[in-house]
């Protein structure tokens, strides 16, 4: 049996830059409905047998949070027998310029959710921000989150990876990349994606930082390590 599960989770290296308030920094990373997010996790946290109320009445949103570009996660990865105990350690980053060639945005596996088909209850996202905010006296670690959604009920047959695309909210609900926020707990570790390709060309000098924007569906890589691999087959 495998065990997925995120032990520790540890914010590093504060960032600045993005402005005061919530709104400043929400404008400032180009995804203005941040605040509704966040205010959406509040009240999931607040009441999590209840469903969403409309926007109205919702709580209130934090007046600002602190932005990270990396944080640690420490999972339990049995069989690994080159950890300690079968401990791993990853570090999830989600930063504007990664060593100076464009932004870097980690996709992770999210652990343990019913809702989501895939192997295990797992689901993909990719980090679009890291951040935390205090709220009634405590501090909530947490990531803004781009969701895929698995493409059929089994691995492709030919590379034996499941097969995954961009999930989109309902053009009548506002359209869009669906985006969540989470704590940071629910991330079980980092992902790797392969681009499905097609027939034409790649254009040389193509960025790799546009890789997950120009591609629509991608291959969920089981073979980035023995962990993956017992996982996702």
């Amino acid at each position: 049996d495998i065990s997925v599960q995120v032990l520790v989770s540890d914010v590093l290296m504060p960032a600045s830059g993005y402005g005061g308030t919530l709104g400043d920094i929400s404008n400032n990373i180009g995804i203005p409905n941040l605040p509704v997010y966040i205010r959406r996790f509040v009240h999931q946290h607040l009441n999590p047998l209840e469903d969403l109320p409309d926007e109205e009445h919702l709580p209130s949103a934090p007046k600002t949070i602190c932005i990270f570009h990396s944080a640690n996660v420490t999972f339990h990865s049995p069989s690994d027998i080159s950890g300690r105990q079968g401990m791993r350690k990853e570090i999830i980053r989600s930063t504007p310029n990664w060593r100076r060639s464009g932004p870097r945005r980690d996709t992770v596996l999210i652990g343990q959710q019913s809702d989501f088909p895939g192997p295990e209850g797992l689901a993909v996202a990719r980090v679009r921000l890291l951040f935390s905010f205090r709220y009634n006296g405590s501090v909530f670690p947490c990531a803004l989150l781009e969701h895929f959604r698995f493409i059929g009920h089994g691995p492709d047959p030919a590379t034996g990876m499941w097969e995954i695309a961009p999930q989109y909210v309902p053009r009548n609900q506002g359209g869009g990349r669906w985006l969540t926020v989470e704590h940071l707990d629910t991330i079980s570790r980092a992902v790797h994606l392969l681009p499905k390709f097609g027939h034409g060309f790649m254009p040389l000098n193509w960025p790799h930082s546009l890789s997950l924007d120009s591609f629509t569906r991608f291959y969920v890589n089981k073979f980035a390590d023995h962990h993956l691999h017992e996982i996702l087959s």
